[in-house]
């Protein structure tokens, strides 16, 4: 077992033991690693569990709702009372202020102390969270994340527009307007649409393409329109 939770897998006596005989090494209150195992492993790999011991009362959100997991650069999101950080070597648990009237599911964690149920942002809430502004929370869900979501609702609900109008009943109760705005346009665009083009960009382009079908190595160096002179 890489990872102890006081009152949970150790008791507080013990583990003040083992740590004082260097056999544990303390992360975080009640919070314990094996001294002979993978700590930043052992961390990530527990990071859900860790996060629900530290804050029983928080849900997981935004993309850690969608990868019951921490992101790729080992960051995990969650909800609850207040805004606050908590880094443990190579995790960072980020959470923000949660709505007041949050729409939450529950997710079925495991890992090698067991299974774990904890509360999660549905997908409803999630979509909310994307749009949110100036969010860490919001810039950590994905592209893809988005698509993903906005099609599990559409397929929920039946249309992109009956979707949209599940998502603004939440976006009201909680009056997070703009987010219902976001959300609500993004389910409504239409898939597989032309990306606008940068005529700018595109001007560039021609003129540089242009420029470079008048060189040419046998008049490179001499004025257009002049002859070369060979040496005698």
């Amino acid at each position: 077992m890489a990872i102890h939770l006081v009152g949970e897998t150790i008791d507080a006596k013990r583990a003040y033991q083992r740590a004082q005989s260097g056999a544990l090494i303390p992360l975080v209150r009640g919070v314990y690693a094996d001294h002979d195992g993978d700590t930043e492993m052992a961390i990530l790999g527990h990071a859900v569990r860790i996060a629900h011991y530290l804050y029983p009362n928080a849900y997981l959100s935004s993309a850690s709702a969608v990868l019951l997991a921490p992101t790729p650069d080992g960051r995990l999101f969650i909800s609850g009372r207040r805004n606050q950080r908590t880094r443990l070597r190579t995790l960072e648990i980020i959470q923000n202020e949660a709505p007041s009237y949050p729409s939450m599911a529950i997710a079925v964690i495991g890992d090698d102390l067991g299974e774990l149920r904890i509360a999660a942002s549905s997908p409803r809430q999630r979509l909310l969270e994307a749009f949110r502004l100036r969010s860490e929370h919001a810039s950590a869900i994905t592209a893809e994340m988005r698509a993903q979501m906005a099609a599990r609702l559409v397929a929920e609900h039946g249309t992109p527009q009956a979707a949209a109008d599940a998502v603004w009943a939440l976006a009201r109760e909680n009056a997070w307007c703009r987010e219902g705005e976001g959300a609500e346009c993004f389910l409504l665009a239409k898939p597989g649409g032309v990306a606008p083009v940068n005529n700018a960009a595109r001007n560039l382009l021609a003129s540089t393409c242009c420029r470079s079908s008048n060189f040419s190595p046998s008049n490179s160096g001499a004025p257009r329109g002049s002859r070369r002179q060979t040496p005698r």
